[in-house]
Protein backbone atom coordinates (compact mmCIF):
# COMPACT_ATOMS: atom_id res chain seq x y z
CA UNK A 1 0.00 0.00 0.00
CA UNK A 2 1.06 3.36 -0.73
CA UNK A 3 1.30 6.04 2.14
CA UNK A 4 0.88 9.52 0.75
CA UNK A 5 1.88 12.66 3.20
CA UNK A 6 1.29 16.28 2.67
CA UNK A 7 -1.56 17.84 1.28
CA UNK A 8 -2.18 18.16 -2.19
CA UNK A 9 -1.18 21.77 -1.74
CA UNK A 10 2.35 21.09 -1.14
CA UNK A 11 2.78 19.32 -3.79
CA UNK A 12 2.50 22.85 -5.20
CA UNK A 13 6.44 24.27 -6.57
CA UNK A 14 7.36 27.68 -5.13
CA UNK A 15 8.71 30.18 -7.13
CA UNK A 16 12.69 29.80 -6.55
CA UNK A 17 13.76 32.91 -4.60
CA UNK A 18 16.31 34.67 -6.08
CA UNK A 19 20.15 34.95 -4.74
CA UNK A 20 21.77 37.78 -4.12
CA UNK A 21 25.01 36.60 -6.59
CA UNK A 22 22.59 35.55 -9.43
CA UNK A 23 22.95 37.91 -12.59
CA UNK A 24 19.28 39.21 -14.06
CA UNK A 25 17.72 41.94 -15.12
CA UNK A 26 14.23 43.15 -13.87
CA UNK A 27 11.56 44.78 -16.10
CA UNK A 28 12.32 48.17 -14.24
CA UNK A 29 15.93 48.37 -15.32
CA UNK A 30 15.08 47.64 -19.07
CA UNK A 31 12.35 50.62 -19.09
CA UNK A 32 15.46 52.89 -17.85
CA UNK A 33 17.45 51.59 -20.27
CA UNK A 34 15.20 51.57 -22.98
CA UNK A 35 14.48 56.06 -21.47
CA UNK A 36 18.30 56.69 -21.80
CA UNK A 37 18.77 55.29 -25.15
CA UNK A 38 15.88 56.96 -26.29
CA UNK A 39 16.82 60.30 -25.04
CA UNK A 40 20.37 59.46 -26.13
CA UNK A 41 19.11 59.16 -29.63
CA UNK A 42 16.84 62.14 -29.78
CA UNK A 43 19.64 64.40 -29.07
CA UNK A 44 21.59 62.49 -31.64
CA UNK A 45 19.33 63.44 -33.86
CA UNK A 46 18.48 66.71 -33.65
CA UNK A 47 22.63 67.88 -33.58
CA UNK A 48 21.95 66.31 -37.13
CA UNK A 49 19.49 68.57 -38.27
CA UNK A 50 21.01 71.52 -36.92
CA UNK A 51 24.29 70.51 -38.72
CA UNK A 52 22.13 70.13 -42.14
CA UNK A 53 20.89 73.43 -41.29
CA UNK A 54 24.77 74.92 -40.77
CA UNK A 55 25.43 73.44 -43.58
CA UNK A 56 23.12 74.40 -46.05
CA UNK A 57 23.46 78.01 -44.56
CA UNK A 58 27.48 77.74 -45.41
CA UNK A 59 27.13 76.70 -48.87
CA UNK A 60 24.70 79.80 -49.57
CA UNK A 61 27.26 82.18 -47.54
CA UNK A 62 30.34 80.68 -49.46
CA UNK A 63 27.99 80.50 -53.22
CA UNK A 64 27.35 84.23 -52.94
CA UNK A 65 30.94 85.28 -51.57
CA UNK A 66 32.29 83.74 -54.37
CA UNK A 67 29.64 85.18 -56.76
CA UNK A 68 30.93 88.65 -55.17
CA UNK A 69 34.81 88.29 -55.20
CA UNK A 70 34.15 87.07 -59.00
CA UNK A 71 32.50 90.33 -59.87
CA UNK A 72 34.68 92.63 -58.48
CA UNK A 73 37.23 90.91 -60.04
CA UNK A 74 35.71 91.23 -63.31
CA UNK A 75 35.11 94.87 -62.46
CA UNK A 76 38.74 94.69 -62.17
CA UNK A 77 40.17 93.01 -65.24
CA UNK A 78 37.64 94.14 -67.71
CA UNK A 79 37.46 98.39 -66.75
CA UNK A 80 40.64 98.57 -65.33
CA UNK A 81 40.92 100.67 -62.39
CA UNK A 82 40.51 104.15 -63.93
CA UNK A 83 40.64 106.32 -60.90
CA UNK A 84 37.26 107.20 -61.74
CA UNK A 85 33.94 106.13 -60.53
CA UNK A 86 31.52 103.04 -62.37
CA UNK A 87 28.75 100.71 -61.80
CA UNK A 88 27.91 97.66 -62.83
CA UNK A 89 24.67 95.79 -62.12
CA UNK A 90 22.93 92.38 -63.20
CA UNK A 91 21.26 88.82 -61.72
CA UNK A 92 22.81 86.00 -61.85
CA UNK A 93 20.46 82.80 -60.72
CA UNK A 94 18.22 84.50 -57.43
CA UNK A 95 21.02 87.02 -56.56
CA UNK A 96 20.83 90.67 -57.58
CA UNK A 97 24.25 92.31 -57.75
CA UNK A 98 25.53 95.13 -58.25
CA UNK A 99 29.48 96.71 -58.33
CA UNK A 100 30.01 100.30 -57.36
CA UNK A 101 33.41 101.74 -57.78
CA UNK A 102 34.03 105.32 -56.31
CA UNK A 103 37.66 107.29 -56.09
CA UNK A 104 38.98 107.86 -52.38
CA UNK A 105 41.78 109.55 -51.65
CA UNK A 106 43.62 107.93 -48.54
CA UNK A 107 45.11 109.88 -45.87
CA UNK A 108 49.02 108.61 -47.07
CA UNK A 109 48.12 110.44 -50.55
CA UNK A 110 47.85 107.50 -52.34
CA UNK A 111 45.06 107.39 -55.28
CA UNK A 112 42.58 104.53 -54.32
CA UNK A 113 39.25 103.17 -55.64
CA UNK A 114 37.04 101.56 -53.42
CA UNK A 115 35.31 98.98 -55.12
CA UNK A 116 31.95 97.99 -53.15
CA UNK A 117 30.13 95.03 -54.42
CA UNK A 118 26.53 93.91 -52.68
CA UNK A 119 24.46 91.38 -53.89
CA UNK A 120 20.67 90.83 -52.83
CA UNK A 121 18.33 87.48 -52.73
CA UNK A 122 15.75 87.79 -54.43
CA UNK A 123 13.49 85.55 -52.33
CA UNK A 124 14.11 85.96 -48.98
CA UNK A 125 15.97 89.95 -49.41
CA UNK A 126 18.96 89.00 -48.10
CA UNK A 127 21.48 91.29 -48.55
CA UNK A 128 25.67 90.75 -48.56
CA UNK A 129 28.39 92.98 -49.52
CA UNK A 130 32.42 92.90 -50.29
CA UNK A 131 34.32 96.10 -50.32
CA UNK A 132 37.88 96.13 -51.56
CA UNK A 133 40.40 99.00 -51.89
CA UNK A 134 42.47 99.23 -54.93
CA UNK A 135 45.29 101.59 -55.59
CA UNK A 136 45.02 103.31 -58.54
CA UNK A 137 48.26 103.47 -61.39
CA UNK A 138 49.27 106.97 -61.57
CA UNK A 139 48.99 108.52 -65.44
CA UNK A 140 52.44 110.29 -65.91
Amino acid sequence: MILQTGSPLSSRRTPPVRDPGQAGITLVEVLVAVAILSMGAVMILSAYGMSASALASARDNLSVHLLLKEKMDEMIRTRGVSGGSGRLAGTEGDLEWTVLETPVQSSEGADLNRVLVTARRLPDGAQYSLVSYVRVARRE
